[in-house]
């Protein structure tokens, strides 16, 4: 019988960076958007866009998973 390994149930922290210049803000997006982090993004576009950059880009290139309401969030 073959032993299975355990599941990895490490997750990766969800973190926020924000880069602006006089052209554009963007908002890095990095690791898990579930239920327990949507505040957070919506807290962070929500500060940012009060700045009224000339552009908001949000990087999600390293979102790992995105739970419907981030993306509910990121519409508005």
């Amino acid at each position: 019988m073959t032993a299975l390994a355990a599941p990895d149930l490490s997750r990766p922290t969800p973190s926020f960076q924000v880069n602006a210049t006089s052209d554009a803000t963007v908002l890095d997006v990095a690791g898990e958007l579930d239920l327990n982090v949507t505040d957070r993004l919506a807290d962070c576009l929500g500060s940012e866009l009060a700045l009224g950059p000339p552009a908001l880009i949000v990087d999600a290139a390293d979102v790992t998973f995105c739970a419907v309401r981030a993306l509910a969030i990121s519409r508005h």
